[in-house]
């Protein structure tokens, strides 16, 4: 098998489509995945470029197999839809000079980031937070007791 030099992979819950082309642009890998067969798939291939779409799992993803030495492209959305509408696949993102592709982000980063936005809606009085009503049923001075 010719080893791609590109590869997209179109994210999903269970079932992965991965898509690689080679230098000339050559369509030479059209394959479905499961999760659990992604990690020693791509372990199995020599480091080359792979595209991502922008999602809850894709930094995740990214992170994996940066790890095995690939270089990992992470598009926004709005990138994608182009190709989608074309019927062609997340597999030739590369070639998209215009495209600024994203880093994979950090886990401890990520980490932090849900719990700002955890605290800020709490503060905000978004989640939780609330006073718990008196025994008398009146909630008459919550407002003056919340932070």
């Amino acid at each position: 098998m010719q080893q791609p030099t590109t590869i997209g992979v179109d994210l999903a819950k269970t079932v992965f489509q991965v898509h690689g082309v080679n230098q000339t642009g050559k369509a030479i890998l059209k394959r479905k995945l499961r999760r659990n067969q992604v990690l020693d798939f791509f372990a199995g291939l020599e480091p080359c470029l792979v595209g991502l779409e922008a999602c809850a799992g894709a930094h995740f993803w990214a992170r994996e197999l940066s790890a095995l030495g690939h270089e990992v492209r992470i598009m926004p959305p709005s990138y994608v839809k182009p190709y989608v509408k074309r019927g062609k696949t997340d597999g030739e993102t590369g070639a998209w000079p215009q495209m600024r592709p994203r880093k994979p982000v950090e886990r401890r980063r990520g980490d932090l980031r849900s719990r700002h936005a955890a605290h800020d809606a709490v503060r905000a009085g978004e989640v939780g937070g609330g006073e718990a009503p008196s025994a008398t049923g009146s909630s008459e001075g919550a407002e003056r007791r919340r932070c």
